[in-house]
């Protein structure tokens, strides 16, 4: 729309661009960068044919090499109605001051760098490239045939769907190990770190894991990318953010893939738990990292289902009071070793949280962390620590 709020044209969007309705069809390579444009169909069968309209040519940081030739114009001189704004990864190009814009940063293909420095500096970047730790502008760590970055948030390879394992070999096949123990089902690794599901049940034949399934399968099948990175004393654990190719609305079912960190030499750390035989509530240490595993692929799934709720504890967005039956406590069933009233009152506890442990109400068949731990006879968490 144009600022009096008339539509001046519309685009199709599927999984990436489609279509414009002034610019024809895209045509984009792996990496989603536009190399062709072209018309509808002109006739019927074989009898049809289509025009180029423009081809375009990069390269590796996103100059173009060819920015007004092609078959109308094999002079190459400058087009003014050349006004397609997709291009280099298929992001909006403003040629007036030669930048693409993406959600969070603006890039620069002439310097090869962002304009902004990076929104989500973290332990993330010295783990994944020690150079971007010194240089918040680095584009795609000085790599962009290898690398993409959506959104301007973090640098990942141009695969969009499934489940990738991050690392060596020797960390891969570490991750691996704890997944497998979360199926009944044979999983594989390639080459490229992406997991593969079986179709047999011939793993874990001790155990009926029904959940495991559910959830493995559903993060493998996505249709969003899911990603699980290893880094040592990683605060909790685990822990996962939306992945930069997906732009997950909470609550409108949009979905989102998923970045997991998790620390595979995890000590562990001290849970509330009920043994759901008897009702009793005590306090254990926990140090099962498959579980912590499931904890975050839980979360991850919820993204791609466009579920996730955004907690503010500040102003109580997606915040629920939740506390332990101080009838229990009292009578001093709890052997705490803690303050024991800090469990009788009813705090702020978020909302994904409760929902991904499965203290809250969670339908039949989808996997919670307290249904997953039942399948493997471990106690079930009572609370969020």
């Amino acid at each position: 729309m144009n600022g009096n709020g008339a539509v001046i044209n519309r685009f199709i969007r599927g999984v990436g661009l489609i279509r414009s309705e002034h610019h024809g069809w895209y045509i984009v390579n792996g990496q989603n960068d536009v190399v062709q444009r072209v018309s509808d169909a002109v006739g019927v069968g074989i009898n049809s044919s289509i025009t180029i309209l423009h081809s375009y040519r990069y390269n590796a940081f996103g100059q173009e090499q060819n920015q007004h030739r092609n078959s109308l114009n094999p002079t190459g001189l400058p087009q003014p109605q050349n006004t397609n704004p997709h291009r280099y990864r298929s992001k909006v190009y403003d040629h007036e001051v030669g930048r693409i814009a993406t959600m969070f940063r603006q890039y620069c293909m002439e310097t090869g760098r962002w304009t902004q420095e990076d929104p989500y500096w973290g332990s993330h970047n010295l783990q994944s490239s020690p150079m971007e730790s010194g240089n918040l502008y680095a584009y795609v760590k000085n790599n962009p045939v290898y690398w993409i970055d959506p959104l301007g948030l973090s640098a990942e390879q141009p695969t969009y769907r499934g489940l990738r394992l991050e690392g060596t070999t020797e960390i891969r096949n570490r991750m691996l190990e704890y997944l497998q123990m979360l199926t009944n089902y044979t999983l594989t690794i390639d080459a490229n770190g992406m997991v593969s599901m079986g179709n047999r049940q011939n793993q874990n034949r001790g155990q009926t894991l029904t959940y495991g399934n559910t959830l493995m399968r559903s993060i493998i099948d996505s249709r969003f990318l899911t990603s699980i990175d290893h880094e040592r004393n990683h605060f909790g654990g685990g822990s996962v953010r939306p992945r930069a190719n997906g732009t997950a609305t909470p609550g409108t079912g949009s979905g989102s893939g998923a970045i997991i960190i998790i620390d595979l030499d995890w000590a562990g750390t001290e849970y509330a738990f009920i043994d759901p035989r008897t009702g009793r509530y005590f306090y254990d240490h926990c140090d099962a990292v498959h579980i912590l595993l499931a904890h975050e692929l839980i979360h991850a799934e919820r993204y791609s289902r466009g579920a996730r709720v955004i907690s503010n504890r500040s102003t109580g967005q997606g915040m629920v009071e939740f506390g332990l039956n101080p009838y229990t406590v009292r009578r001093g069933i709890w052997p705490f070793r803690w303050n024991e009233r800090r469990y009788e009152r009813r705090v702020l506890q978020p909302r994904e949280e409760l929902l991904t442990i499965g203290l809250l109400n969670v339908p039949a068949g989808i996997a919670t962390e307290n249904r997953i731990r039942a399948e493997h006879g471990l106690p079930l968490r009572a609370y969020w620590n």
